[in-house]
């Protein structure tokens, strides 16, 4: 009997801790995301345009670039659906896009001004997800941004 007790009361006493910790997460993350959404609002709003500087020059297959230009302004509810439809594919669940990682990836992609010389794309997702951490999180960062002073 002894034992027993001493195990039901073990046990809640994990579930407290656990249920205090997860509480604790929680508050924290809301809390994160409500800086972030502050800090957002707070940019300009005409930063439609984002130009990111990378801190070396970053080579993708042969490409060197210095600067990437950004015009979150031309995206379009097309591009919305084939960036949901492209992550639907990879079989990942699209909960809120300014907090999906791949989602503001698909909108770097998209959204980057740069071409080739014979005026194609040549920023795809792959070259994002390749860059520097903390380029990567920089473009993410823009992207992000744009679509909470969207109010989206």
């Amino acid at each position: 009997m002894g034992t027993e007790k001493t195990t039901t009361l073990e046990t809640a006493t994990t579930e407290e801790t656990t249920e205090e910790t997860s509480e604790s997460m929680a508050e924290t993350l809301a809390e994160a995301a409500e800086q972030i959404e502050a800090d957002a609002l707070a940019e300009e709003p005409d930063s439609e345009r984002y130009t990111h500087y990378f801190k070396r020059p970053f080579t993708y297959e042969g490409r060197t670039v210095e600067t990437l230009t950004f015009d979150w302004d031309t995206l379009s509810g097309r591009d919305s659906l084939a960036i949901e439809r492209e992550l639907r594919t990879k079989n990942i669940t699209l909960v809120i896009p300014a907090y999906t990682g791949e989602y503001l990836v698909g909108m770097a992609a998209r959204a980057c001004v740069d071409r080739t010389e014979e005026g194609k794309r040549f920023v795809g997702t792959d070259m994002i997800q390749a860059m520097p951490l903390g380029d990567f999180q920089q473009i993410t960062k823009q992207a992000r941004n744009f679509l909470i002073r969207a109010g989206l």
